[in-house]
């Protein structure tokens, strides 16, 4: 029943590797803001942009697919249809550019850690004392009523503060550690609300407002409309010769039966 004495071992040699390499002649005693920025920008934040980028790229076929859907389920006259697939995709594409702009903006703020959240330290002393309170857990047996020795007690304080085994370097890789899972545990769900939040926004909103300036407000001219509305000279005319072709081969073919008794 001596498990209770080994505290699980955090592997931080990668940290610390990074850590020696950017601290300069910063004392070690504290975590260095600059490693962590640099840390959190690169391993992280760097690998939000696919994501983000993937999302906006199906939020724009998906207004694709719906509008190309509802434009033909009115049935309205091909230049009708034509016409507002027009100003449809005109106005996506300049409402995609700008929203891209303000994604990017959104993720740039993010390569600067910042936070007035005070969850942010009750993540990280709940992670921090996390693999203590599991150890006083194993100790009582899962009972808080029970009787145990403060000998254990002092030394899992002891170990869990690394005092007498762990050199500066290691101690305050582990600090940076903690500091960096709890750091993000805000910073994840400050974005991943964000993104959604500016999409809808910046895209959708601008886009059905600009939509119904252009369909239905005071660009939707008569003259336009006129325009739109019905065929073209050229295309009656057409349609009319190929009418009239018909219709004579339609006569003649009466006539060649009646000739022929068929």
């Amino acid at each position: 029943m001596g498990e209770w004495r080994y505290l699980d071992e955090l592997d931080v040699t990668d940290l610390q590797a990074l850590m020696l390499k950017n601290r300069g002649d910063e004392l070690p005693l504290f975590v260095s803001y600059s490693t962590f920025a640099n840390i959190v920008r690169v391993r992280y934040v760097s690998k939000w942009r696919a994501p983000m980028q993937k999302l906006l790229e199906d939020y724009e076929r998906l207004v694709q697919g719906t509008t190309k859907r509802a434009i033909a389920s009115v049935h309205a006259n091909p230049p009708l249809q034509r016409h507002v697939q027009s100003i449809v995709d005109t106005l996506l594409k300049e409402v995609v550019i700008l929203t891209q702009h303000v994604l990017d903006e959104n993720l740039a703020l993010e390569t600067r850690p910042f936070t007035l959240n005070h969850y942010l330290y009750d993540v990280f002393m709940k992670l921090r004392t996390e693999p203590l309170l599991q150890s006083l857990d194993t100790l009582s047996g899962n009972n808080d009523n029970a009787n145990v020795s403060m000998g254990a007690v002092k030394a899992l304080l002891k170990s869990h503060c690394g005092i007498g085994k762990a050199s500066n370097e290691e101690q305050q890789a582990k600090e940076l550690h903690i500091a960096i899972s709890a750091y993000m545990q805000v910073a994840k769900k400050r974005f991943t609300d964000a993104v959604p939040m500016l999409l809808e926004m910046r895209l959708l909103q601008p886009l059905v407002a600009s939509l119904q300036i252009r369909l239905v407000g005071d660009d939707a001219t008569d003259e336009l409309l006129e325009r739109v509305l019905f065929d073209s000279v050229i295309d009656v005319e057409a349609r009319e010769a190929l009418n009239a072709q018909r219709q004579s081969l339609i006569q003649s073919k009466a006539e060649i039966a009646a000739l022929t008794g068929s």
